[in-house]
């Protein structure tokens, strides 16, 4: 009986106070947590196994001691796109990111082979050239979230870029062959922000920026990127936008002073 009655005297209390405004409290305010509290803890991970990007490529090489002006867009491309098909000997565009909190590492691998012959004849000597051009440009860098609110964030990036191009020039005449191989590989440090805005529970804007080279190794380089995407409650993004990438390289004997800049269309899987 005892027991009974303390209960019901707190029932009593607890029902005159939520009956009563006078003595009703103040609403609490939440103030936003820093951004150290807001990062959710634990591994996540962040895949775009095979990204399509179609860039023109506008500037100047040096290439077998020549110098050339190449000045391809991406409506060329498109205009010849079997001629572009038939000549890709290979084909690889890639990214993703692993983070933990705050701290992210992050990579994008461009790989591009393409290559050509052509026969020819000299009376009754047959012969052909068969040039070759591969180009890879792979991003490696750790990264930092210094600003996050319910639909936004901010990352600073910092890393490396391997660049690497190289020419092949095979040229037969009856039994005779000549080859020769021109291009170097070269690293650039890199810094940059990218972000993320979600405009609601689906639709949001993306975007990176990166600059470097620094005369360590380039003179110059960078990197930009804006895109818009969709993303289901599955984690599974579907994005496209425009990328434009820079990079003036000289080394003295080999040049590649060349922007690169087209659409670009992606699928990226979270987990």
């Amino acid at each position: 009986m005892r027991k009974l009655g303390v209960l019901i005297g707190v029932l009593a209390i607890t029902g005159t106070l939520a009956g009563s405004n006078s003595y009703a409290a103040d609403p609490v305010v939440i103030e936003d947590p820093p951004v150290a509290d807001q990062v959710s803890t634990g591994w996540t991970v962040a895949v775009d196994p095979l990204y399509t990007w179609l860039p023109g490529l506008n500037g100047d090489a040096r290439i077998f001691n020549n110098d050339i002006s190449i000045d391809i867009t991406t409506g060329d491309i498109l205009h010849h796109i079997d001629d572009f098909l038939r000549a890709l000997d290979g084909l690889y565009m890639g990214s993703g990111e692993m983070r933990n909190g705050q701290f992210g590492l992050q990579y994008d691998i461009v790989y591009m082979s393409l290559g050509s012959i052509k026969d020819f004849a000299v009376g009754p000597i047959t012969g052909g050239v068969d040039l070759g051009f591969k180009l890879s440009m792979t991003t490696l860098a750790g990264n930092y979230r210094f600003y996050e609110t319910q639909n936004a964030y901010l990352d600073v990036v910092g890393g490396i870029r391997i660049t690497d191009v190289q020419t092949d020039l095979t040229i037969t005449l009856g039994p005779v062959g000549l080859s020769a191989t021109d291009g170097d590989t070269w690293v650039d440090p890199i810094v940059g922000v990218k972000g993320r805005y979600d405009l609601n529970d689906n639709w949001y804007l993306k975007g990176s920026a990166l600059y470097g080279g620094f005369g360590v190794s380039s003179h110059s380089l960078y990197d930009v990127a804006a895109f818009v995407g969709y993303e289901w409650a599955n984690g599974i993004e579907l994005y496209g936008g425009w990328r434009i990438a820079d990079t003036n390289y000289d080394n003295g004997s080999f040049k590649w002073d060349i922007t690169m800049s087209g659409p670009m269309l992606g699928l990226t899987f979270k987990f």
